[in-house]
């Protein structure tokens, strides 16, 4: 499997076949977690990734207040040292929301993987709250599903982690579309760790996630001195490299 489709594979599930490194993180995947403080501001944060020992990839994770009180939550990944040199992927990843009563209630994702200009991947997820229904395109395999409330894309999931928690909540899982079904992402809370990264030496929150029928983790460290943003994500799965993503630099918190 290529490195930028692994990582990507961090918040989004398994993707087969060859390919690159970098990520889309969603939170190692998808997708980083937006601190819930933030919410009443735009930024952005920068990440580095890693394949093994070998670094892949770099993110930009970036929050931005659009009209109606709407906000995006995107990731833009592109091949970054050794990687870079053979290379010319991109990923781009986003989400739009509201919040309403504190919750994020989702409007639509989009992914786009392309290489050499071209597309190579697309997902795509719209929300109808007033059918509580979620219509998706697979790289072409499309379909409904029926969504309870509180349901997210996977994107978001992270997101309303590190707001639960700034709300000192704790949930033992998630409901999320992924791909073409709804699943439950559950949560384990793994203690405190000091951790050192690019950015600086943090005092975090170890959390687990994943699905039930999977042997793939997602490990996230959250810092609440940037209100719960992620400092590093890790995915492990058994017989492959571990993939990390290492916060680098922020603005804006």
């Amino acid at each position: 499997m290529t490195s930028l489709k692994r990582l990507h594979c961090l918040t989004h599930g398994s993707l087969r076949g060859p390919g690159l490194i970098a990520i889309s993180i969603v939170l190692l995947l998808s997708l980083l977690p937006i601190p819930a403080q933030s919410m009443e501001r735009e930024f952005h944060a920068d990440y580095r990734a890693y394949y093994g020992a070998v670094r892949g990839a770099a993110t930009r994770f970036s929050l931005e207040r659009g009209e109606n009180d709407e906000w995006t939550w995107r990731s833009f990944t592109e091949p970054a040292g050794m990687v870079g040199m053979f290379r010319d992927d991109e990923i781009d990843e986003r989400s739009r929301f509201r919040i309403r009563e504190g919750e994020l209630i989702p409007r639509d994702y989009r992914y786009r993987h392309t290489e050499d200009g071209e597309l190579q991947r697309k997902r795509e997820i719209r929300f109808d709250w007033d059918r509580n229904r979620a219509w998706y395109d697979d790289d072409g395999d499309t379909g409904e599903l029926e969504v309870e409330d509180g349901t997210l894309d996977r994107f978001l999931t992270q997101l309303a982690l590190m707001r639960d928690l700034s709300r000192d909540e704790r949930r033992d899982e998630y409901t999320v579309v992924a791909r073409d079904e709804v699943i439950r992402q559950e949560v384990v809370y793994a203690g405190e760790e000091r951790m050192r990264v690019r950015a600086g030496r943090f005092d975090t929150l170890r959390v687990e996630l994943h699905d039930a029928d999977s042997e793939r983790k997602l490990v996230v460290w959250l810092t609440p001195e940037l209100d719960y943003l992620a400092v590093r994500l890790e995915q492990r799965e058994p017989g492959e490299r571990t993939i990390r993503m290492d916060l680098d630099d922020w603005d804006g918190l």
